[in-house]
C-alpha cells in the first residue's frame, strides 16, 4: 500500500472513530436535557374544564359561570361556544350566563369554535318551597268601606311559588279579593285565612268605624262538648289613648238582666291594635236564649276615664261614660 492510501485509511478511521463518540454522546443525553422549549410543545396538552362537577342554582336565577384552560392563558385567548342539552331547564348566553327555567337538571357546555376541546357542568335547579307563612297581625283592624291590604310574612323569603288563597265566610260583610285586600261593609266578625298547599294561617277582622275610640265584636264558636258554648270577645282600639279592660258580661233576656257568662281578666291594648278580651262559655239554655237576645258588656277605662263599651245585637257599638 503507498503512502497515499494509507494517509486516506487513516482519515476514514478517524473519522469513523469521531462519528462513534458523537454517537455515544448524543445517546447519552436524557430527556431532561432537552430544551424547556421542547418539553413544554410536546407534554402539556391543551384543555378545558370546570372547578365543579356540579353547581346548584335556585328557580329563576341567574348564576355567570366561568371555565378554566390549560395551558395558562388558554382561556383568554381560545373562542368558545356555550351550550345546555335541556333549555327548558337551564338556559345559557353566548357568555356563560345560565338561568334556571324549571325545577330539574341540565348539562352546559363550553367548546373550543373548532370542536377539539371542551368542557360540560351539571346544573341543578332547585325549586324553593314554603315552608311557613303568618300574619303581621292576629287582629286587624280594617275600616268601613275601606280597602285594606292583610300584611303576611312567607318563609323563606326567596321560595318559588308563593301563591296564596284567601278565604272568608263573612261574604255578607266583607269583600275579600283573591289578592288579600278586605273591604269590610258592616260591623262584625270577619275570619281571614290564607293558604298554600298544606300550610295555612289566619287573622281575625274587626271592622271599625273612623273617628270612634274603639270597636268591639263578638263570635260565638261552638264547643267540643254539645252542651257548651264560647263567646269569643274581641276590642279595635282605633283612639288614641290606651285601653285598659277590667271586666267582660255576657247579658242575655228580653230585658239584658240575665248574666250568661263573665270574664275578669285585664286586658290592655294600645292605640291603632285589637285583641281577644275574652272567651266566656255558656250553657245550652243560655245560648238557646242569646239566638234572640244578646249584650255584651265591656267595662273599661279610656285613658283615665271609666267607659262602658256595649255591644247590641246589630253588632254596633256604644261607649258610655261610667
Amino acid at each position: 500500500m503507498n503512502y497515499k492510501s494509507r494517509q486516506t485509511a487513516g482519515i476514514r478511521k478517524t473519522l469513523s472513530m469521531y462519528l462513534i463518540a458523537l454517537a455515544a454522546v448524543i445517546s447519552g443525553c436524557t430527556k431532561e436535557d432537552q430544551p424547556e422549549k421542547d418539553k413544554t410543545e410536546t407534554e402539556v396538552q391543551r384543555k378545558l374544564s370546570f372547578s365543579n362537577t356540579v353547581e346548584n342554582i335556585d328557580l329563576h336565577d341567574s348564576l355567570q359561570l366561568t371555565f378554566n384552560g390549560e395551558p395558562q392563558g388558554l382561556k383568554d385567548t381560545i373562542k368558545v361556544i356555550w351550550s345546555s342539552d335541556n333549555e327548558d331547564i337551564v338556559k345559557v348566553s353566548p357568555t356563560g350566563m345560565v338561568k334556571g327555567i324549571s325545577p330539574g337538571e341540565a348539562n352546559v357546555s363550553v367548546k373550543s369554535v373548532d370542536g377539539v376541546l371542551s368542557a360540560t357542568l351539571k346544573i341543578n335547579v332547585r325549586d324553593i318551597r314554603v315552608t311557613s307563612i303568618s300574619f303581621q297581625n292576629r287582629y286587624t283592624i280594617a275600616y268601613l268601606n275601606e280597602r285594606t291590604a292583610l300584611p303576611i310574612t312567607i318563609t323563606p323569603a326567596n321560595a318559588t311559588n308563593k301563591e296564596l288563597t284567601w278565604q272568608t265566610y263573612q261574604h255578607d260583610i266583607a269583600t275579600l279579593e283573591p289578592t288579600g285586600y278586605i273591604t269590610p261593609t258592616k260591623p262584625g266578625y270577619i275570619l281571614v285565612t290564607a293558604t298554600h298547599g298544606s300550610i295555612s294561617d289566619y287573622t281575625v277582622v274587626i271592622p271599625s268605624i273612623r273617628n270612634q275610640e274603639a270597636m268591639a265584636s263578638y263570635v260565638n264558636i261552638t264547643a267540643a262538648n254539645p252542651t257548651r258554648h264560647n263567646w269569643e270577645v274581641y276590642l279595635a282600639n282605633t283612639g288614641t289613648e290606651k285601653i285598659t279592660v277590667t271586666e267582660v258580661q255576657l247579658f242575655t233576656g228580653s230585658a239584658y238582666t240575665e248574666v250568661a257568662g263573665t270574664s275578669n281578666q285585664t286586658v290592655v291594648l294600645e292605640p291603632n291594635t285589637a285583641n281577644i278580651l275574652a272567651n266566656i262559655p255558656v250553657t245550652e239554655a243560655h245560648e238557646n236564649s242569646l239566638s234572640f237576645y244578646s249584650r255584651v258588656r265591656i267595662e273599661a277605662t279610656i285613658g283615665a276615664r271609666p267607659v262602658y263599651i256595649t255591644i247590641g245585637k246589630t253588632r254596633e257599638t256604644v261607649i258610655t261614660n261610667r
